[in-house]
């Protein structure tokens, strides 16, 4: 309904209702009992899409910072008053299309105010990973805090969340179209130490981010470049293998690229990452040529290698060691352009051999 009201794009819709689980199950053919025991039943339709249907329900007692330990089906006025924030509390009648607000919503959302339902303090306590919810909500749309909230925020630590449902919220934050102010707002809470690696440098970090748009591995090298001990804190992430080799590509690039060869600066420019090492290198402001050198030269270089170890063989060399460190050889010297195709490669190796004999 939140984004609905702003004119943004709905990605997915949420029903609430009074039936109960096993009234909905008994209603829909296709039904995941995916949340039963939270009144949460997911339908799916013919087409294969799913919608996560919600029974009216109170919450009971949270004892993990995350989840209540049991809930109790209630009314409609009970279960939204249990919700996070008032701007995500507001519902719509189906059929009429009229908008239901029982928290003030309505009104937060046309001053742009980000409030908490009820009691912040409590409500936030509940469920900690709300904090970060918040700051993505504050900072994605715009909002100012309601003074309260953002007290009880910046006072309630986030113990307890799992380290991916952090690294979910992180990549959400960074990705919410501000993640300058996402970082800022974070920094701003005093949670970000509980959530980010150690050390930062918050003004370089920002200052970066809000360069953007940044492709999301981007934004997480930017993190990890300013970080005092980044692989340690990776490496206790929950993070896939394939995005962490990406992240050491980068920063290992970024690092040696004002001290590195030609050649190996245009072999970096075919890597599958080269766009995203070129964005975290502009939005950081070093290495100043590498994004001017992906445009320019990364068109301009021919498919590597123009000769093969059998073109080798045919002029006479032996198989062996040589036949490895002469092919590394051509490919530097095709990348820093002094030939384009097979015939200059095996005229300059010629002349080269030549000279070394």
């Amino acid at each position: 309904m939140r984004d609905r009201l702003l004119g943004r794009t709905i990605s997915d819709v949420d029903v609430c209702t009074q039936a109960t689980p096993e009234q909905v199950e008994t209603l829909f053919p296709r039904c995941l009992m995916v949340g039963r025991a939270f009144g949460v039943v997911v339908v799916v339709d013919d087409q294969g899409g799913h919608t996560e249907v919600a029974t009216y329900r109170t919450d009971g007692l949270y004892i993990d910072g995350r989840r209540p330990a049991q809930v109790t089906f209630a009314t409609v006025e009970e279960d939204v008053a249990r919700r996070d924030y008032t701007i995500n509390a507001l519902l719509m009648d189906p059929q009429t299309g009229a908008v239901v607000d029982h928290v003030g919503g309505l009104a937060d959302l046309e001053a742009r105010i980000l409030r908490v339902v009820g009691n912040p303090l409590v409500r936030l306590e509940e469920d900690r990973l709300r904090v970060l919810r918040g700051i993505r909500f504050a900072s994605g749309l715009g909002l100012t805090w309601d003074p309260a909230s953002w007290q009880a925020a910046c006072t309630t630590p986030l113990v307890g969340l799992s380290r991916e449902r952090i690294c979910q919220e992180i990549d959400k934050g960074l990705g919410n179209g501000h993640p300058g102010a996402w970082f800022a707002q974070l920094v701003a809470s005093g949670r970000s130490g509980e959530v980010l690696p150690e050390g930062l440098a918050n003004e370089v970090v920002c200052a970066a981010l809000n360069r953007g748009p940044l492709p999301m591995d981007a934004a997480w090298a930017i993190f990890l470049s300013q970080a005092n001990d980044p692989w340690a804190w990776v490496d206790g992430q929950p993070v896939a293998k394939e995005r962490q080799r990406r992240w050491r590509w980068i920063l290992s690039a970024l690092a040696e690229w004002p001290k590195t060869k030609l050649a190996n600066r245009r072999r970096w420019l075919q890597h599958p990452d080269a766009e995203v090492l070129a964005a975290t290198a502009q939005a950081l402001g070093h290495p100043g040529d590498l994004p001017a050198l992906l445009i320019q030269e990364k068109i301009e270089i021919p498919h590597i290698p123009v000769i093969t170890a059998n073109d080798l063989l045919g002029e006479g060399l032996r198989p062996g060691p040589d036949i490895g460190r002469w092919l590394r050889q051509i490919e530097d010297a095709q990348l820093e352009g002094r030939f384009r195709d097979k015939i200059g490669a095996l005229a300059w190796f010629r002349e080269l051999r030549t000279h070394s004999q």
